[in-house]
C-alpha cells in the first residue's frame, strides 16, 4: 500500500509541476548565495535609488561604508551628501545632479566619515538602466587602500625623480 501512495504522490507531483518548481527554486537560492558571496568577498554594498521617490534603498554593508545608522531603511540623497566630507561634496552633488539629468553609467569617487569617524574614499558605481519603476541600481565599494598606494606611489615617483635630478647634477 506504501508504494501505492508513493507512486500516486509521484505523479501528482509530476503533472502539478512541483518537482520541475522545486527545482527552479534552489537553482535560484544558489544563484542568489553565489551572488551575496560575490558582493562579501568583493566589499560591495548595494544601493537602489528610486528616482521618483527620491529615496535610497541601501544593504547593511552599504549603510556602514556611508557611517550612516544600521537598520535604516531607506534615506534621501541629502542624507548621502551630508555624509560626504566638505571638500568633496560640491563636486559629488554636480557629478550626481549631472548624472540625473543625463541618466547615463556613474562613477563617482568621495570621501565619508564612517561610523567609527574614520575619513573613507568610496568609490560609487551606478547602471544607466533603471526597471519599469524608475529605480536605478548601484554599488559602493571602499577603495582607500586603493588611494592610499597610489599616493604611495606617487610619494615613490617624486623621491626617484628628485634622486634622478641630484645624480644628474653630480655626474653629468
Amino acid at each position: 500500500m506504501g508504494s501505492v501512495f508513493a507512486s500516486l504522490r509521484a505523479w501528482v507531483r509530476a503533472r502539478l509541476g512541483l518537482d520541475a518548481r522545486e527545482r527552479e527554486r534552489a537553482s535560484a537560492l544558489a544563484l542568489q548565495r553565489r551572488f551575496e558571496l560575490v558582493l562579501e568577498v568583493g566589499g560591495f554594498g548595494v544601493w537602489e535609488f528610486d528616482r521618483p521617490r527620491r529615496t535610497i534603498m541601501a544593504d547593511a554593508r552599504c549603510l556602514a561604508l556611508l557611517g550612516l545608522p544600521e537598520g535604516l531603511l531607506e534615506f534621501k540623497p541629502e542624507d548621502w551628501l551630508a555624509r560626504v566630507v566638505d571638500e568633496d561634496r560640491e563636486a559629488a552633488l554636480r557629478r550626481a545632479r549631472r548624472w540625473l539629468d543625463e541618466a547615463g553609467a556613474l562613477s563617482l569617487r568621495f570621501r565619508v566619515l564612517d561610523r567609527a569617524g574614520r575619513r573613507r574614499w568610496l568609490n560609487a558605481e551606478f547602471s544607466p538602466r533603471r526597471d519599469s519603476d524608475g529605480r536605478h541600481v548601484g554599488v559602493l565599494v571602499d577603495v582607500t587602500d586603493d588611494m592610499a598606494l597610489g599616493a604611495e606611489r606617487e610619494r615613490a615617483l617624486r623621491r626617484a625623480e628628485l634622486a634622478v635630478s641630484v645624480a644628474r647634477g653630480y655626474f653629468f
